[in-house]
């Protein structure tokens, strides 16, 4: 009986440990988006600007301007489709009017790909502003 009791023992004990190996090594593997202000390196924040708001988000490497856009709003970001395919139609509770559209803008440059195409840069400056047509 204590043998038996020994062994069930050692296999809670070893499936605890390799489940918290796996958790670990997949946290490891996962990169967050930094908040602003984490980061010692100013070059390493992407700029987001909506009007008056303007937020510093941290850089990761391979984020949309949606994303990010997204993430320094806390997702008051309203779009229609995904991806390359997103239209986004409300920041902030802002949203459109007939004829008008969400044109942002890249380091001051009107973006020539859409928000969910355009891969942001360590250093970026993203800006909104309501467009008509």
């Amino acid at each position: 009986m204590v043998k038996k009791a020994l062994i069930i023992g050692l296999v809670v004990t070893l499936a605890v440990f390799l489940a918290g190996g796996v958790y670990i090594a997949t946290q490891k593997a996962v990169e967050k988006p930094v908040v602003a202000g984490t980061n010692t390196n100013v070059s390493d924040e992407i700029t987001v600007r909506v009007g008056e708001f303007e937020k510093k988000v941290g850089y990761v490497e391979g984020m949309t301007a949606l994303e990010v856009t997204k993430i320094a709003t806390n997702s008051e970001v309203v779009a229609q489709g995904e991806g390359t395919e997103a239209y986004v139609l409300e920041i902030l509770g802002q949203s459109l009017d007939k004829r008008e559209f969400w044109e942002f803008l890249i380091n001051d440059q009107t973006a020539l790909v859409g928000a969910g195409s355009y891969k942001v840069k360590s250093g970026d400056k993203i800006e909104w502003k309501i467009s008509k047509f």
